[in-house]
């Protein structure tokens, strides 16, 4: 594989994208940077160290198939610089891991591949051939790239996309980020294990024309089970049936911020209004909009999240400080996903080898931004079910479960 290396303009002012384009030739067993008037022998180094010292087995091959967008000689759009960005730190932290693998002494041959680049021929009977002497596909990363690629019986990770794994009906899927059900799940599951029925109301506020599967599956969860549970469209609807004395669990399944936001305004209101003791659960969607900690932490807001950094943890505090040295700016959080999902499926491999897929059900890992456990669908694959659970206090997130 030739690799050739161009620069682009910082990000902010702060930040280099490296950008690959990204070409096959034959399976060798060096991973190769072409000439370019940029200094590229640091990441020759770190490339060549997957693949050197082949042992008599030959090296784990591992095909990884990012949006690098690097077909196009500048990136016109926000968007194609986003996507460019996050394929580029995902890469670099896998890099990371599969090099620590390596240098403990397992090897591995990389084969990077831009999806972008490739276009149609995802689905093509010559990409398909292309990686099919691969030991493990890690991408594409989008769900339409997911729906479109043709790896014939091979397994391959989808690294990023929270959807469902019906949506693909891939057999052969493994899914690292859990799909909004299993987020409902590990809500539902928490609420059932903290807290006792008695004096206690579960409340769902659920708009049927929206946020379907969180909200569906809060009421399946809930729904004649010993549970004092109700429904409501709104809020308004709710205040009408209000019990003094009664501690409430508000469950809120909209991930829109122009709807949620309002409701827990409202909550406050009716906390001080009625004098009642309410604890709330939101979508997971809301860590990444912008809300008044203040607000969330005076009702008690649980959230579920699969991506969550204690940056007061050792591990986390080492890889940071790796990272900077190798690549002198901050990870981000595909930085630290790449990282994660590299370590696993190399620890997997250098332990069990071609046949690591038949383990992946009893290979826990504990990574830097969340843990891997898998359970296995016959129809849709291997699903990663660890998600954590995370409050406010003194105006920080922590984890509670």
């Amino acid at each position: 594989m030739i690799l050739a290396r161009n620069l682009l303009r910082p990000l902010s002012g702060s930040k280099i994208v490296i950008l690959f384009v990204l070409f096959l030739t034959s399976c060798s067993p060096k991973i190769r940077p072409s000439k370019d008037e940029v200094d590229t022998k640091q990441e020759t180094e770190n490339l060549e160290a997957i693949a050197k010292d082949i042992n008599s087995n030959g090296p784990a091959k591992i095909s990884l198939i990012l949006p690098f967008n690097a077909k196009k000689a500048t990136l016109s759009t926000a968007s194609s610089l986003e996507n460019a960005t996050m394929a580029i730190d995902f890469y670099q932290g896998f890099l990371m891991a599969v090099n620590e693998v390596a240098e403990a002494g397992r090897n591995f041959q990389l084969q990077v591949l831009d999806s972008e680049q490739l276009g149609k021929n995802l689905s093509s009977h010559a990409f398909s051939e292309s990686i099919q002497q691969s030991d493990l596909i890690v991408g594409p990363v989008f769900p339409e790239n997911i729906k479109q690629i043709n790896v014939g019986e091979k397994y391959f990770v989808s690294p990023l996309a929270a959807s469902e794994p019906s949506e693909f009906n891939k057999k052969h899927l493994i899914s690292i980020n859990p799909n909004i059900k299993l987020h409902a799940d590990k809500l539902s599951k928490f609420i059932k294990k903290t807290y006792a029925t008695e004096n206690l109301k579960v409340v769902l506020l659920h708009q049927a024309n929206s946020d379907q599967p969180f909200g569906e599956q809060l009421r399946h969860q809930f729904l004649n089970t010993k549970f004092d549970f109700s429904e409501y469209l709104n809020i308004n609807e709710f205040e009408t049936k209000i019990q003094k004395g009664v501690k409430y669990i508000i469950l809120i399944s909209a991930s829109n911020r122009a709807v949620a936001a309002p409701t827990i305004d409202k909550l406050i209101a009716l906390k001080r209004k009625y004098d009642i003791s309410m604890d709330v659960f939101g979508h997971p969607n809301w860590l990444k909009q912008n809300y008044t900690i203040e607000k969330l932490q005076l009702l008690n807001v649980g959230l579920t999240t699969s991506y969550f950094i204690n940056y007061k943890d050792l591990k986390v505090i080492d890889f940071i400080k790796r990272y900077r040295s190798k690549y002198n700016f901050e990870p981000s959080e595909y930085s630290f996903k790449g990282y994660d999902t590299g370590m696993y499926f190399a620890e997997l491999i250098a332990k069990y080898g071609d046949n690591y897929f038949r383990h992946l059900d009893n290979f826990t890992f504990e990574g830097l931004h969340n843990k891997f456990k898998f359970i296995k669908d016959p129809a849709y694959g291997y699903m990663n079910i660890e998600l954590n659970l995370v409050r406010y206090k003194n105006l920080q997130l922590y984890t509670v479960n």
